[in-house]
């Protein structure tokens, strides 16, 4: 990871699945891939923090997200944060690519605690939002498409359609 200026470059694995929608998709609509990719990400880490609305969920992943900044902060390893994964490292998902991304700083260092606070790797959280940015969009693009063809067609409401 390297910082440059409030932006952070990080190269992380993704499914060559994923990395094909994404590059279909980013060439179908004029986006550049790594703007498509990160918006993505974003949409779909601001969805995964809404579920921490509960007091006692928000409370848990703030400590978890101290105590990694405190570890940062002093180049050493917590023993509270080091924990065994709850997966296997290598589970074989088949064939990845990696993916080279700029984030703003802000967005990157949530992504690192709620990274921690979940016992995964940066890694895997952004490939799990990337999959996930993917998919909100597209259900989003398809509602979309549903609710024009009804309005021009008269017929059922946009929400009926859904």
């Amino acid at each position: 990871m390297r910082r440059s200026g409030q932006y952070r470059r990080w190269s992380f694995r993704v499914s060559s699945l994923t990395l094909a929608h994404v590059t279909r998709l980013a060439l179908t609509e004029g986006w550049e891939i790594s703007d498509l990719m990160r918006t993505m990400i974003v949409l779909a880490a601001a969805v995964a923090w809404f579920g921490l609305e509960s007091q006692k969920k928000l409370d848990a992943t703030r400590e978890i997200a101290a105590l990694h900044r405190l570890q940062k902060a002093l180049g050493v390893l917590a023993p509270s944060v080091v924990q065994k994964r709850p997966y296997p490292a290598n589970r074989g998902g088949g064939d990845t690519d990696v993916v080279k991304l700029i984030l703003p700083a802000g967005v990157a260092e949530l992504i690192e605690s709620y990274a921690a606070a979940r016992m995964m790797t940066k890694n895997d959280v952004c490939g799990v939002m990337l999959t996930e940015g993917l998919i909100s969009y597209l259900t989003a693009e398809q509602r979309l498409l549903v609710a024009l063809q009804n309005t021009t067609r008269g017929g059922e409401t946009p929400s009926a359609a859904t």
